[in-house]
């Protein structure tokens, strides 16, 4: 949790108040949420591939 609530205040640059006030799910939502924006950008900075590998993309298959 500690490089969870370290990413959400880098990245989506939340104030302490507010992360200290969330609950474990509510800023692994919040984190993916900002990691899969940051993965549909097409100019990714250093900064940007920390946090891609938390996006999460919905997969389209054929099986059944």
């Amino acid at each position: 949790m500690d490089i969870v609530h370290r990413l959400l205040r880098k990245h989506g640059k939340l104030a302490e108040e507010v992360l200290s006030k969330l609950e474990r799910w509510d800023k692994i939502d919040l984190l993916r949420k900002y990691a899969n924006q940051v993965a549909k950008k097409k100019h990714k900075t250093a900064d940007d591939h920390e946090i891609i590998r938390y996006s999460r993309a919905s997969r389209m298959t054929t099986e059944k």
